[in-house]
């Protein structure tokens, strides 16, 4: 599975259940358990139901895992959004907007709801002077207001481009004398601070983001396996060079030794082969290989 791209490994399913008359993503969840199945599990789904599936766990049940919402729903693009939409009512006879809607509330809620009309400008182009703008009325919204107007973050946030948003951060900079992210901090908590620093993280970088997801589902004691498998399963073929350039460039060791410290045996075999990565030497190994090639 680790060496074969998503339509691939589709192929593989149903090959599979023609072959053998079981589906394979159930004899993966009875045979396999922890990390390994859900990464298995995740990596023989296409992306819409994977994403639907972990939206569908995400609200089900007691309490919300808002931490999904956000990873899910404030890092994809409006046909990603669509096509998720679409799976998750194929696949729960339910309305994915719905379920959002009737499981969160006030402005996270609203923030969520606004990015699942897939309606942003995705356009290459940006306008300077709108930029300007928008920088002033974020400004206005937030630093020079008593209380905050999230609604206007909100509005700007959710629908300018990629492109525009980039332009505006640059000029919020200069017109507040203060990143947008630190602003955000200072004026948002909880889940919308969570969503909206997403959102923002990914306008400037994707991998960055996700680089630093990777991170925290490892770091200290324990794995977050869920976090782990999501986003190796959702950027394995999308950014995954990126992300491990970023990883090596912010934390200053590979992605891929993160993993082999982290997690162990065929998981950590097929985390690997998801980074493109053969299994990194031990350190005892490395020192008789270096050794070696001294004394040639």
């Amino acid at each position: 599975l680790g060496f074969r791209d998503n339509a691939q490994r589709l192929e593989i399913a149903k090959s599979f259940k023609t072959m053998v008359g079981k589906d394979l993503i159930d004899e993966l969840k009875g045979e396999l358990s922890g990390g390994l199945k859900k990464l298995c599990v995740g990596l023989c789904m296409s992306p819409p139901d994977f994403d639907a599936m972990n939206l569908n766990k995400a609200i089900k049940g007691l309490g919300t895992d808002e931490q999904v919402l956000v990873e899910v729903i404030c890092t994809r693009s409006n046909d990603q959004i669509k096509a998720f939409k679409e799976a998750y009512k194929r696949l729960y006879n339910k309305e994915l907007e719905a379920d959002v809607a009737g499981d969160t509330s006030g402005n996270f809620k609203r923030l969520l709801v606004g990015l699942l009309q897939a309606n942003r400008d995705e356009s290459k182009e940006f306008d300077r002077n709108k930029a300007k703008q928008d920088a002033q009325a974020l400004v206005e919204a937030g630093e020079k207001k008593w209380g905050t107007d999230e609604s206007r973050f909100n509005v700007i946030l959710v629908s300018r481009s990629f492109a525009q948003l980039r332009a505006t951060f640059q000029e919020y900079a200069k017109a507040a004398n203060k990143d947008i992210e630190d602003t955000l901090k200072s004026e948002m908590s909880g889940d919308l601070l969570k969503g909206f620093l997403a959102v923002v993280r990914c306008i400037r970088s994707k991998s960055s983001h996700f680089c630093d997801e990777l991170y925290k589902s490892m770091k200290g004691l324990g794995t977050d396996d869920d976090t782990l498998c999501r986003v190796l399963v959702s950027r394995c073929e999308v950014d995954m060079v990126q992300i491990k350039e970023e990883f090596q460039k912010k934390y200053k060791q590979t992605l891929a030794m993160f993993i082999s410290d982290d997690v162990s045996g065929d998981y950590k075999d097929l985390c690997l082969a998801l980074l493109g990565e053969q299994q990194p030497a031990p350190a005892e190994k490395k020192k008789k290989d270096k050794l070696k090639r001294k004394n040639l």
